[in-house]
């Protein structure tokens, strides 16, 4: 019985440390607590849910052992934070945002960065009050507009993955997701940094994951009238999948909906899919 509850007491604690950083090669040193108890050891291990250290020692010093932080020196919390901030440290990779190495490379050589080396440096804020101005009602012909709705902006287009040209509606399908990027906030220096990560297959196929990378949130969902003329009034620009006149999928902004509704499903009875952000209650 003795021994099952030792056992128990072993695996309680060692799951309870489960949350940890692991340092390797870390140098032998001394460590002191509040009280200027001295040990010999070297950092093991960091557990951020209990903020302990386990420091490595010989059994004929004491042996190993877990310690709180805030028991130890200024010094020792110092080393252990500067630690842990240099492994968790992203290294950028060579050539990332070197527009002449972007230029000379042959599609043969590039291969796109990895999307966790993505740092969006101006986070999109929606500004309700200003997209709210940009509606716009026509009664005469039946339309209601969003005016300053196609400020393109820098388009810079991405590589793609297969070789040949890109087919035509890709590349209007990435042009109206660049717009819609920069109507929704983008600013320019980070839409120029999604080509180093993202091909024209992603900005196309993975529309979802790079709308996220860049902090808008959205779901997807079939054309609806009342939803779409929701964002509409909030002057909010919406992207859509719809059926060209060539029988391609592209894509397109949408800043308009018929007034009336029946009107309105003959008109856009072509798209398949929309981009809905969420909008706030006034």
């Amino acid at each position: 019985m003795k021994m099952r509850l030792y056992i128990l007491s072993l695996f309680v604690v060692f799951s309870a440390h489960g949350k940890s950083e692991t340092f390797n090669n870390s140098e032998i040193r001394d460590w002191t607590n509040c009280d200027n108890n001295v040990v010999h050891g070297k950092l093991v291990k960091y557990d951020r849910s209990r903020n302990s250290v386990y420091i490595a020692r010989p059994l004929s010093e004491g042996g190993s052992f877990w310690y709180a932080l805030n028991k130890l020196s200024a010094d020792d919390v110092v080393f252990v934070n500067d630690k842990v901030a240099n492994l968790n440290k992203v290294v950028l990779p060579e050539n990332l945002y070197n527009d002449a190495y972007f230029n000379r490379s042959s599609y043969a050589e590039w291969k796109w960065y990895d999307p966790k080396y993505l740092v969006i440096e101006d986070p999109v804020i929606f500004n309700w009050s200003e997209m709210r101005s940009r509606y716009r009602t026509t009664n005469r012909s039946g339309w209601a507009v969003l005016s300053r709705c196609y400020e393109f902006g820098t388009h810079l287009q991405p590589r793609q993955r297969s070789p040949g040209f890109a087919p035509s509606h890709w590349n209007k399908s990435i042009m109206s997701f660049s717009a819609i990027l920069r109507q929704y906030g983008v600013s320019e220096r980070d839409l120029a940094k999604l080509k180093w990560f993202y091909s024209k297959e992603d900005w196309v196929y993975k529309t979802s994951v790079i709308l996220r990378k860049v902090g808008i949130e959205h779901k997807v969902g079939t054309y609806n009238y009342k939803r779409v003329k929701e964002c509409i009034e909030n002057g909010i620009p919406l992207l859509a999948w719809y059926t060209n006149s060539l029988g391609h999928d592209e894509m397109q902004v949408i800043n308009c909906y018929r007034l009336d509704a029946r009107e309105n499903a003959r008109v856009f009875g072509t798209y398949k899919k929309v981009y809905y952000i969420k909008v706030p209650r006034k």
